[in-house]
């Protein structure tokens, strides 16, 4: 759940996957606060973040990481909070277009812990955006879009 929340838009990009007792944690705490009084100034509501266009990033970042079933009823339950249409047909539709980039438990190989060493939650996102398997239009948390596709730098010309 915490990859739905980034990738949903809810949580700022990176934040979630960093452990409980990391020494970042302090930061990461420091730093919700001010996306929180962000928002609250900006008059950000959940219901600007929570749009299908977010709901399928978030079923992407199931689908790609190999996602626990519970993702999808609390997906399910906060649409319809939201009064957005979303069904199990979105979840197998998404899902068929997206690969298996993390093959996390349950039932995966991987434990998500080993994610924090291998860049997050971040290079996820940034390969299903790379892919165009998630939109990155879709307003987050932080008041902007999720975060853009960057352009590959070109390589120095070789001077030997």
């Amino acid at each position: 759940m915490s990859t739905v929340m980034e990738l949903i838009g809810l949580s700022p990009m990176g934040f979630n996957s960093i452990p409980a007792m990391d020494p970042r944690k302090d930061e990461v705490a420091f730093r919700c606060g001010e996306v929180v009084m962000n928002i609250l100034k900006r008059g950000i509501r959940p219901s600007d973040i929570l749009t299908q266009a977010a709901f399928e990033n978030a079923i992407a970042g199931v689908a790609t990481t190999g996602g626990s079933t519970n993702a999808v009823l609390h997906l399910l339950a906060i649409s319809r909070e939201m009064g957005l249409p979303l069904d199990i047909d979105d979840f197998q539709r998404v899902s068929e277009r997206t690969p298996l980039l993390a093959d996390l438990k349950p039932a995966g190989k991987f434990v998500a812990a080993g994610r924090g060493r291998s860049g997050r939650i971040p290079v996820i996102a940034k390969r299903l955006l790379d892919g165009k398997f998630a939109d990155g239009s879709a307003m987050t948390v932080t008041g902007k879009p999720s975060p853009k596709r960057r352009t590959p730098r070109k390589k120095p010309p070789d001077r030997r």
